[in-house]
């Protein structure tokens, strides 16, 4: 089921360790086709992860295809998928500097052309919360 996607949801998750923006088994991309998404197992290493490792789920979080459990983040990404149909992937990365800016509360600073270009201003960090809720939560 979704073969191709699972490829490409696959390939994406793999090209973000590769470009330094994940580690171990943390961070997650999907991939939204219809009523249908394609995520990351959870727990397995980016190092060992084929396209038939990818897990399908319905929006309500019903796997339906996948011989592994979704990603612990799935919740996360089901609420975004649900409230916003127009987006088609969710990125969740574990970078560096993001994360060391998160860490402390504090928002990435608009030093670049392209930050101001793209946000306007600082990049905000949203508070904490729990892996796999639904919190809302407005930037710190």
């Amino acid at each position: 089921m979704l073969e191709s996607l699972k490829v490409d949801v696959c390939e994406g998750n793999l090209a973000l360790a590769r470009e330094g923006l994940v580690a171990w088994t943390g961070g997650n991309l999907s991939a939204r086709e219809g009523d249908y998404i394609v995520i990351k197992p959870s727990g397995l290493r980016y190092c060992e992860m084929t396209p038939d490792d990818m897990v399908v789920l319905t929006l309500d979080g019903r796997i339906v295809d996948g011989h592994r459990g979704p990603s612990s983040d799935t919740q996360s990404h089901l609420t975004i998928y649900r409230g916003r149909p127009d987006i088609r992937s969710v990125v969740h990365t574990h970078s560096r500097y993001a994360t060391a800016f998160a860490a402390v509360g504090r928002p990435i600073p608009c030093c670049l052309t392209a930050i101001a270009d793209e946000f306007g201003g600082p990049v905000p960090c949203g508070g904490y919360a729990p892996i796999g809720g639904e919190a809302k939560l407005s930037p710190s």
